[in-house]
């Protein structure tokens, strides 16, 4: 049973890791100063560097190592010009593991982390874009050692957003980095309709660069819980007094619409052809194809009409082709 649910959750992680990844990337300074707001102000995020995340880990039993990889990895330095002191930033990107196995893992990751660089100012995150992290921002520590006696502690943040809820962070004093991580929050008092409103405006009020802008909004529009057909009716709705950013959100669905439909009459135009090519060599052939065969055709799309096409140039007569209008 449980090798079944790995399998299933797996996909889902590796397709999401690097949309994770490029969020917070850009947005890092906005989690730390949400996760730790009393060391943001001291650190220069314009100068983080995203460090090798390769880390080795030598296997003694079998005479051997393999390499492990941490999901994110930055070396920031302090403002405090007097000071050369670098802070390490590891983060982990959690979409499966609950709170337990990732306390002995984040472990693992301090001390292979440790040993490559020779770091102590290393902060540990854990983020929980899953539902099995506490949720809001905690200080969780390990014990290692016994029952009888603790040879040391380890602790790391752990922010668990998928059990927290986006009222809580969906306010005045939002940061674009929240609006994102909304997505993936409970909706306790907000409607889905709600967050997916609050989380707009709070980006047209934030002075961002295109670039960080894009991202959020490609973010949002890949995890809003909301139907592209909602999307669009709540738009239309709201258009009139909406802040600029729902405007521009809106002529954006409007833009992928008109690009989708111009796709849609090209592929239908393919098929007219192709159909017309059908009826063509049926007719030379004294084969009468009626217009509800041509619509079973239609529907089963162009692969099918190409496979007709060829049945038909080595047709005798109309009964070899009642394969093709089978269901």
């Amino acid at each position: 049973m449980a090798k079944s649910q790995k399998s299933s959750t797996k996909p889902q992680r590796q397709e999401n890791d690097p949309i994770y990844k490029e969020l917070i990337t850009a947005f890092l300074g906005d989690l730390i100063q949400t996760m730790i707001p009393t060391l943001a102000p001291n650190l220069d995020f314009s100068k983080a560097v995203a460090r090798q995340q390769e880390l080795y880990v030598y296997n003694k039993k079998a005479l051997h190592g393999h390499k492990k990889f941490a999901d994110l990895l930055f070396e920031v330095p302090t403002k405090d010009q007097l000071k050369t002191e670098q802070i390490f930033i590891h983060i982990e990107l959690e979409n499966n593991d609950d709170l337990k196995t990732m306390q002995t893992r984040m472990r693992h990751y301090f001390y292979l982390i440790d040993l490559k660089y020779g770091i102590s100012n290393l902060i540990p995150i854990v983020l929980f874009f899953n539902q099995k992290g506490n949720p809001g921002i905690h200080t969780e520590r390990v014990n290692i050692g016994s029952q009888w006696f603790e040879v040391s502690s380890f602790s790391f943040l752990q922010w668990g957003i998928g059990n927290d809820s986006a009222e809580n962070w969906l306010t005045a004093n939002a940061k674009p980095l929240h609006a994102a991580l909304a997505m993936h929050m409970q909706n306790k008092q907000l409607s889905t309709q709600d967050v997916f409103l609050k989380s707009l405006e709070i980006i047209g009020k934030s002075t961002l660069e295109e670039v960080q802008e894009e991202l959020l909004i490609d973010y949002i529009d890949s995890f809003s819980k909301l139907e592209v057909k909602t999307k669009e009716q709540i738009l239309q709705q709201e258009n009139q007094g909406a802040n600029q950013m729902i405007k521009r959100w809106s002529q954006r669905i409007a833009e992928q619409g008109k690009l989708e439909g111009e796709l849609k009459g090209k592929l239908e135009g393919k098929l007219e052809g192709e159909l017309e090519a059908l009826v063509t060599v049926a007719q030379a052939k004294g084969i009468v194809l009626e217009q509800s065969e041509l619509e079973i055709l239609k529907q089963k799309g162009f692969d099918q009409i190409k496979k007709a096409l060829l049945l038909i140039v080595h047709a005798q007569s109309k009964s070899d082709l009642n394969i093709l209008f089978q269901s």
